[in-house]
């Protein structure tokens, strides 16, 4: 890889990170589910900068070639990812039970009210 190369991933992957952060700052995205993204961004720059660095960590677990270990890692990474975001969903689907189910205690409640008002009138 060209060292132009490298310096344009590693200014890419700065931008993103300086995103993520802003976002944070404005509460676009909550802390908890960003530090992933950005450790794994500074995981790319360590391994853009230092790539015999890579080498020795994929043949030490392993691997023939560096390209293999990082595709292993992007997939575990993404499966993580997509671990986090089902255990959001369900969470977040059993909140929205729980809610439908207080709304609809509610209106029962304010249907039951609004007679007894209707007959208290009469």
């Amino acid at each position: 890889m060209t060292v132009n190369l490298k310096i344009g991933f590693i200014v890419i992957i700065i931008l993103a990170i300086l995103i993520i952060v802003k976002n944070i700052k404005d509460g676009k995205l909550q802390l908890s589910f960003s530090i992933f993204s950005i450790f794994t961004g500074i995981a790319m720059i360590i391994a853009l900068a230092t790539p015999s660095l890579m080498g020795k960590i994929s043949s030490f677990l392993g691997f023939e070639v560096t390209s293999n270990m990082l595709f292993c890692l992007s997939i575990f990474m993404i499966l993580y990812l997509i671990f986090q975001l089902m255990i959001i969903t369900s969470d977040l689907h059993r909140k929205n039970v729980k809610l439908i189910q207080e709304l609809s205690i509610l209106k029962e409640r304010v249907n039951e009210l609004e007679k007894k008002q209707q007959i208290d009138d009469k």
